[in-house]
């Protein structure tokens, strides 16, 4: 798990604005293969935050908060 995750994070690092934008917010949603979860991220001028890991059918939507 946490491979994948550090793996999703360094294809964020290089292009985040590829990841589509996760409906109803500025938020951005990069999506695990062999998980259920996301990283859900922000990008404000050339930096990428990532706000959350999240899984992706559980409580949708509880870190919308954290924007």
């Amino acid at each position: 798990f946490l491979v994948e995750m550090r793996e999703l994070a360094r294809e964020i690092a290089k292009r985040p604005q590829r990841f589509p934008l996760y409906p109803r917010t500025l938020a951005r949603r990069a999506l695990g293969k062999r998980f259920p979860y996301m990283l859900v991220l922000v990008v404000v001028g050339d930096v990428a935050r990532i706000v959350c890991v999240a899984h992706q059918h559980q409580e949708p939507g509880y870190w919308k908060g954290r924007l």
